[in-house]
């Protein structure tokens, strides 16, 4: 977790701010090729899901990307399957455009897959 609060420091950030004061979601970007940009971490607030946040923070993360030069978008995130807050978060990347590249099955741990989505830009 603290490697995030690390990342957050020193990588483009965007927060999902509602009623211009309360934060309810964020994410961080980073470069992981010459072309292609990561979401780092990306979270909205449970009791804010399915209200678009999520959405319009991939719209700007994709625009951002495509005015650095990337080519495409990149996303880890725990394999379906295991858990059901991660089957969702799966099911949101892939309605959002994102496609299927490949499991690392024991990248983090056994316990979590690593599932990475890849979206052209």
């Amino acid at each position: 977790m603290t490697e995030y609060v690390d990342h957050a420091q020193r990588l483009p950030l965007w927060a999902v701010i509602i009623n211009e004061q309360i934060i309810v979601g964020f994410a961080t970007v980073k470069k992981s090729s010459p072309d292609t940009a990561e979401i780092d971490v990306m979270g909205i607030l449970p009791m804010y899901h399915r209200q678009g946040l999520g959405r319009q923070l991939i719209h700007t993360i994709t625009g951002y990307s495509r005015q650095h030069g990337y080519s495409l978008l990149q996303v880890r995130t725990v394999a379906e399957g295991h858990y059901l807050a991660y089957d969702k978060t799966n099911q949101f990347y892939q309605a959002m455009g994102f496609k299927k590249l490949e499991i690392f099955p024991t990248l983090w741990d056994t316990w979590n897959p690593c599932q990475v989505y890849v979206m052209p830009l």
